[in-house]
């Protein structure tokens, strides 16, 4: 404010000053001459009032600061303590060489009555140490049975021993000031661990011009700058048990560590926990955004075909649900599309009992299905545009199919093919596009004609080869009338029971594994003379036939 009037006098004066050594002008000056006169007096005005601004702001902050060191003392440096880091913790050794210097230098006017020897124990002595070391000093316990009071030797449980008996005592032997207790000091003090150190070792002669009344000392860290305890930290002034110099600096630092451990001394255990605590908050992190990535994308999604949908399963449809030709166009990702009823093993009693519907056909199905099971599929084909090479499983049992689609498209990763109950069923796809089928199930497909087989010939006779599969069911295929000469090394199930326009088979001797083979009512009217060669067959069922003759060797042995 002093400040701020100066400036405001020196500007006053200049004006004036400016006022004055203008000469009176004549009644005819032009008006130019007025505005530059008038303009050059407002700028200097505003140079001189953004001058002043300046300086009452330094002068301020100064005023602060000043105000700061007078509250807290000299800012302390920031040393780099050892504890200070995350992964780091006490240095134990500095901790007892701290208590060492505590009991030898600060336990006769400073307290620490927060602290018990067994909070010693473990962490700067052991426990036997610990127990002489309370044991040295005479506790006031009581009363007894007659009422007295008495004494005892120390033990683990008492506090440390207090230095005076009360406040009382402890001004009148330091001259009116009040040692403070030591248990928080590191925390009841601005800037903690730096001032306590600062303060310990930055005793020195007092500067030009101040003077220090008789008793105290002069610190610059100390608020005020004249503190009543004298400078205690002096090289060489006591020895360390584990031969470390006791040095100024040493015995600072050492006694700090002691002090910071007393006023926090679950430090280690809470860094520990909160590592604990990181480490299950990440997983619990990972396994959220596993969730969310793969989980809760889609039911986020407001539309039903996004790429990030990979599967639909639909069962025990009670109402009539009528889907559009291109309702899967989106679902560029979709891997598993399943619309049945449930139980699936049980017949329906009428053919619509699966409402799904297409009125407008089907235009798209994704080339990336791998399961499709669409029980009563409404359509006679499949769409054309429809590639199956990723399909692995194909069930359209109870559908009113014709054939998959028009023309030849490869199957190599089919394993399961269903079919079976498609009464409407003329012809299925060539069995040598399907090289790794393993199930084959055409059941009660009343109106398929024939099988295709590959383009493999063996002595003028069509053969159809399977690499891998292992049952072929054609039971109830009421209209087959032709079927060619098979090979397999994996086929184990052969069901023909049922294909009554059947009139004769094909030599079986390429099915080394066949196990079961069943021909009953087929109507055939003679049996394959290699029959015999069937080393693995079991089971054989023939009844129903009109066989004209048996072959002329005997089969069964």
């Amino acid at each position: 404010m002093a400040g701020g009037g100066v400036i405001h006098q020196l500007l006053r004066r200049k004006l004036q000053s400016q006022s004055a050594g203008i000469p009176t002008l004549s009644f005819f000056t032009s008006k130019k001459v007025n505005e530059d006169a008038e303009s050059v007096g407002t700028k200097s005005l505003r140079a001189f009032a953004l001058l002043g601004a300046g300086v009452s702001g330094l002068l301020g902050f100064a005023t602060v600061a000043s105000a700061d060191e007078a509250e807290h003392g000299l800012a302390c440096p920031s040393y780099p303590w050892p504890h200070k880091g995350i992964l780091s913790s006490y240095d134990h050794s500095s901790i007892r060489r701290g208590h060492q210097v505590y009991q030898q230098v600060c336990a006769s006017c400073h307290s620490m009555s927060l602290l018990s020897y067994r909070d010693l124990v473990g962490v700067a002595y052991t426990e036997e140490e610990t127990k002489a070391m309370a044991a040295e000093i005479e506790v006031v316990d009581g009363p007894n049975d007659e009422g007295e009071m008495f004494t005892r030797p120390g033990k683990l449980s008492d506090r440390f021993p207090q230095p005076y008996g009360n406040e009382q005592a402890a001004r009148f032997a330091n001259g009116g000031a009040y040692p403070p207790d030591l248990s928080l000091i590191t925390k009841a003090r601005h800037d903690g661990q730096n001032y306590v150190f600062a303060l310990l070792t930055g005793y020195r002669d007092p500067p030009a011009g101040v003077s220090i009344r008789e008793g105290l000392h002069y610190n610059p860290y100390f608020p005020g700058g004249a503190i009543a305890m004298p400078k205690m930290l002096i090289d060489g002034a006591m020895e360390y048990e584990d031969g470390t110099p006791a040095t100024e600096a040493q015995m600072g630092k050492d006694v700090v560590t002691f002090l910071s451990w007393a006023a926090e001394p679950e430090m280690e255990e809470r860094k520990l926990m909160g590592f604990k605590w990181i480490f299950v908050l990440s997983l619990a992190l990972l396994q959220a955004a596993y969730y969310r990535r793969l989980r809760w994308s889609v039911l986020k999604s407001r539309k039903l075909g996004t790429d990030a949908l990979q599967g639909i399963y639909l069962t025990s449809i009670e109402m009539d649900m009528h889907l559009s030709s291109r309702v899967f166009e989106k679902m560029c990702n979709l891997k598993t599309l399943v619309i049945k009823r449930r139980p699936y093993f049980t017949i329906p009693e009428r053919d619509d009992f699966v409402k799904v519907h297409l009125p407008d056909g089907q235009d798209y199905l994704p080339d990336g299905l791998r399961y499709l099971h669409w029980y009563s599929y409404p359509l006679e084909e499949l769409p054309s545009s429809f590639n199956p090479v990723n399909l692995v499983e194909l069930n359209l049992t109870y559908s009113n199919i014709k054939q998959l689609w028009d023309g030849r498209k490869c199957l190599p990763k089919l394993k399961q093919l269903d079919l079976s109950y498609c009464k409407h069923l003329l012809r299925i796809p060539d069995l040598s596009d399907i090289p790794s089928a393993e199930c084959i199930r055409l059941e009660d497909c009343i109106s398929l004609l024939e099988i295709h087989s590959s383009t493999k010939r063996l002595k003028n006779l069509e053969l159809m080869d399977f690499k891998n599969l292992v049952t072929l069911i054609l039971t109830g295929c009421i209209s087959l009338t032709k079927f060619p000469q098979i090979s397999g090394r994996y086929l184990d199930y052969l069901y023909l029971g049922g294909c009554s326009k059947l009139e004769k088979l094909p030599p079986l001797s390429g099915l080394s594994s066949l196990t079961q083979l069943h021909l009953d009512n087929c109507n055939l009217r003679e049996i394959p003379e290699d029959i015999g060669c069937l080393s693995s067959l079991i089971i054989l069922e023939l009844c129903g036939n009109g066989f004209e003759s048996l072959p002329k060797r005997n089969f069964l042995t």
